[in-house]
Formats: structure tokens, C-alpha cells, sequence
């Protein structure tokens, strides 16, 4: 490989460490709240605790965290493509190459955590990072436009009124129905062995796709890709006056659009939405409420991003969130990490001890792991310059190893410090 300036070890930019592992807090509370259950659950699950505690749990998961934070962590994909893509081709003479290397890695990385886990989205980011190459030149304005028509989901919306549900409900991956896939699901996680989970689940992969379209969640992911190459493309994520007026004006505005649509969602609809039984009898109504959720879902998104971009400036909240920043650099170790633990906490492989608990105490469950997470990490990155995978990642790019532990800061004996300051 020809390498026009070695820089092994990447300037990282602390804010966007930052965010990644705020992103992470929200990842394991939407999936632990649900055991980490990815694919056909029954639709009643978490339905038999409806005390106050509980309910409160639930409406505050649906309204502030579920569909929000897999946004944000798939706008710092697509920033951090920007950065990336800038630093090899400043460093190295075959930047696209490495590019396309990343990505490829970055799917094998994905179908190992597939095996463990149906609801790994790297498996999809892969295809969609190489659909990003191709927009790599575009203008910004041309990134902000298909950002946004991929984030209100009309292609989606599009493939609706096109397919009219005969293709793509004719040939879902649920031969025998919903209900009965579901209940086969629920019998493998209550009882069944590991070999049988990995099985179910790399096979669940057909599955997992025909969802992502038919949802439109795979034009969401997308639109998140392209709207943080924006801001990359800008730099708007650096820490100067200008960026901060803008993310000051993102987050006022967000925020004021998020609950207005939370309300026309929650009160106006009466929570009644996404109901795909209802297309064929009406599918404008299906179409209105796609829009109200997504735009619900995406101010949500930004008002989090511009938010907590914001308060990392101040310096008393820059030191409260500062010790995220060892977790967002550790984000795809500890991603994983996140999906190991849950099929010991979940799962029958260890006995499934917390499948049935209450939504409470999975959400209690998943903060206590998300703290010590934080506190690993910190101390992993005392001692190393990479997570795990992000070290295989990396030397796997470059087909080099790259230096992994730091060298230890030599500290001198009271008695020597005694020494030299007489």
C-alpha cells in the first residue's frame, strides 16, 4: 500500500464521541425494554403490566426513546463517512479502495452479529454505506434534498401505492402466519439451544430485509446516512460560533416540531397509527400517518443531536458528558457487547432470568449495564487506543496491525520528585 503520510492513530473529535455513546444509552433501553427481541414478538408483549409505574415506563419509551436513537447513530455513520473519507484521502493514494474495504469488513462484522442477534443493523448498513459512494460528489444541496425525501419516506409511501400490498404481503417470510412464526420465535428464546438461535437467525436475514423495505425503516437508516454527510460535508459538528447558532436554531425548532407532532400522533390519532391492516380499505390514512410518525420521529432525532451538541459546549455539561466520549469510541464493541449480554439475561441459553420482568425493571436493568459500560470503556481507553473490534476494523483496512496497547506514562516516586524540586 502507498501511503502518502502514516497517521496510525485518527484525531478523534470528542463531541461526536460523545453523542455515540448518548446513542447507545438510548439503543439498549429501546431493546431491553422488549429483551432484545427482534423478531416476530407477540403483539401484546409487555401487556400484562399496567400499573402506573409501568404504563408511564412504556408511553415515556414510545414517545422519547423508540425510533429516535437508531436515528442518531446512523447520522454519525454518515459524518463520521465525511471525516473518514477525508483522512484516507489525505493519508493514503487509494482512498476508494480503503473505503470500499470498510465497508466489506464492516458487513462480515455484521453477519457474526446476526448470528447472535436478528436485529443487528449493520448487515443493512453495509449496502447502504456503498450506496453513499455514490453521492460522495454530490452538492450539499442535492444531500440535504434526499435527505429529506428519504426521511419522510416517500419512497416507502411510493412502494405502497405502486405494490397495493399484492406483491410484497403475498410473499412475506411468515408462511404460516404472524401469529404462528411468532409463537415459534417465543418457544426457540424460551427453550431452544444456541446452535437453534444462530440457525433461526442467519435464515432470518430474508426476513429482516422484507421488513426494512416494507417498513421503509432501510429509507430512513438511508436519509440519516445522507443528512450526516451533509453536516459533514459542512462541519457543522466543529464547535465554533456559527455552528453553534446553528445547532442552537436545530434545536429549538426540532424540538417545538417533535411535540407537535407527538401531540397529533398521541391525542389527535389517538395513538392509532402504522396500522397496515387498514391499507387496502385506506390507504390515504395509512399514508397521513406514516408522515405524522416519521416527522414525529426525525424532529425527535435532531432535537437529541443539536441538543446535546449544544450542551457539551457548556463546560460544566461538556465534564458530565465527557465520559461518554470513551464509550463512542468503543460504540461498535460495545454495540455488540450490548447483544452478548442480552442473550445471557434474555435468552434460555443462561436460563432467560429476565425475559418476563417488568418494563421498569428492564429499563433499571439496562441503565445499571449501560453504567458499567461507561465505566469499562473508560478504563479500556486508559490503557488501549482502540475497542476490540474497532482495533481489528482498523487493521483490517490498512492490512497492517495497528498499535493497540498506549505506552505507559512513567510516573515518578514521591521520593524523586522530592529529589528534583530541591
Amino acid at each position: 500500500m502507498k501511503v502518502k503520510n502514516i497517521n496510525p492513530i485518527p484525531k478523534r473529535i470528542e463531541s461526536l464521541d460523545i453523542l455515540r455513546g448518548m446513542s447507545l444509552l438510548g439503543i439498549i433501553l429501546a431493546h431491553y425494554i422488549l429483551c432484545h427481541l427482534a423478531g416476530p414478538r407477540p403483539l401484546n408483549f409487555n401487556s400484562n403490566f399496567s400499573d402506573p409505574l409501568n404504563r408511564v415506563i412504556v408511553l415515556f419509551n414510545q414517545n422519547f426513546v423508540a425510533s429516535k436513537f437508531y436515528g442518531i447513530f446512523a447520522f454519525l455513520f454518515g459524518v463520521g463517512f465525511i471525516i473518514q473519507s477525508e483522512s484516507f484521502k489525505q493519508n493514503y493514494k487509494n482512498p476508494k479502495t480503503l473505503c470500499i474495504r470498510r465497508f466489506w469488513l464492516l458487513g462480515v462484522f455484521g453477519l457474526i452479529h446476526q448470528m447472535i442477534w436478528m436485529g443487528d443493523i449493520l448487515v443493512i448498513y453495509t449496502p447502504l454505506a456503498f450506496a453513499l459512494l455514490f453521492f460522495e460528489k454530490a452538492s450539499n444541496k442535492s444531500l440535504l434534498i434526499i435527505a429529506i425525501i428519504c426521511l419522510i419516506n416517500i419512497p416507502g409511501i411510493a412502494l405502497q401505492i405502486f405494490d397495493s400490498r399484492d406483491v410484497l404481503f403475498n410473499k412475506m417470510p411468515f408462511p404460516s402466519g404472524y401469529a404462528s412464526y411468532s409463537k415459534k420465535y417465543m418457544t426457540l428464546i424460551e427453550s431452544g439451544s444456541l446452535k437453534d438461535l444462530l440457525i433461526f437467525n442467519i435464515k432470518g436475514i430474508y426476513g429482516k430485509l422484507w421488513y426494512q423495505i416494507d417498513s421503509g425503516r432501510i429509507f430512513l437508516t438511508f436519509g440519516y446516512f445522507v443528512l450526516g454527510a451533509y453536516v459533514g460535508r459542512r462541519k457543522i459538528y466543529l464547535e465554533g460560533e456559527q455552528e453553534l447558532a446553528i445547532k442552537i436554531s436545530a434545536a429549538k425548532y426540532s424540538g417545538i416540531v417533535a411535540l407537535i407532532f407527538m401531540f397529533i400522533v398521541h391525542v389527535v390519532n389517538k395513538n392509532h397509527y402504522l396500522d397496515t391492516n387498514n391499507w387496502g380499505r385506506n390507504p390515504l390514512q395509512y399514508i397521513y400517518e406514516c408522515l405524522i410518525v416519521n416527522i414525529a420521529n426525525i424532529a425527535g432525532c435532531v432535537f437529541y443531536i443539536s441538543g446535546a451538541s449544544v450542551l457539551i459546549t457548556n463546560k460544566k455539561w461538556g465534564n458530565f458528558f465527557h465520559p461518554f466520549s470513551a464509550l463512542g469510541k468503543t460504540a461498535l464493541t460495545n454495540y455488540i457487547l450490548q447483544s452478548i449480554i442480552a442473550l445471557l439475561l434474555f435468552y434460555n441459553i443462561a436460563g432467560g432470568m429476565f425475559l418476563y420482568e417488568s418494563p421498569a425493571n428492564k429499563y433499571l436493568l439496562a441503565i445499571c449495564i449501560f453504567v458499567i459500560q461507561i465505566i469499562l470503556s473508560n478504563v479500556w481507553m486508559k490503557h488501549f487506543e482502540f475497542g476490540p473490534i474497532e482495533w481489528l476494523w482498523r487493521s483490517g483496512v490498512l492490512l497492517k496491525w495497528q498499535k493497540f496497547r498506549k505506552k505507559p506514562i512513567k510516573t515518578s516516586s514521591f521520593l524523586e520528585n522530592s529529589v528534583s524540586s530541591l
